[in-house]
């Protein structure tokens, strides 16, 4: 991973993509697990979030939540309504700069889903990476459950 932060210092997005990577692994590799703080963080930011969403719907906030994603994101995001409701993203650009480490990565999305869920229907909803670029998937996939 620190040698694609510095094969790719002139591609300003990647770049900072892969320091923020770097700066996960790396408190991993000095024994300090920061994803509960990095979720929580997540929350926080989401709860602020919230009012930039317009319904109080959970499968049509789902949709602004997948759009707004998106646009941020340069990814694509599914919403799914099976038992548990989720949100799929496929997203090319975090495919080349997320390594297989064997779990789920993206703890600062789950939060900011959880935050934005939280503060606008004003219910406790958790939100659960169960696939993940960083577990072998071609995609993320977050598990929503009241």
């Amino acid at each position: 991973l620190l040698e694609k932060v510095a094969e790719n210092g002139n591609d300003k997005t990647y770049f900072t993509e892969t320091v923020f990577h770097a700066l996960h692994f790396g408190f991993e590799a000095y024994g300090i697990d920061n994803a509960p703080v990095v979720k929580l963080i997540g929350a926080d930011i989401g709860k602020h979030l919230a009012s930039l969403f317009e319904t109080g719907i959970l499968e049509e906030l789902l949709i602004e939540i997948a759009h707004f994603m998106e646009f941020h994101g340069d990814c694509r995001v599914s919403v799914l309504l099976k038992n548990t409701p989720a949100l799929q993203v496929e997203d090319n650009f975090k495919a080349r700069s997320m390594p297989v480490i064997g779990k789920p990565f993206c703890a600062l999305r789950e939060g900011l889903i959880e935050g934005i869920l939280k503060e606008k229907l004003g219910k406790e909803y958790r939100v659960l990476e169960t696939e993940c670029y960083g577990t072998g998937h071609e995609h993320c996939l977050f598990e929503i459950t009241l």
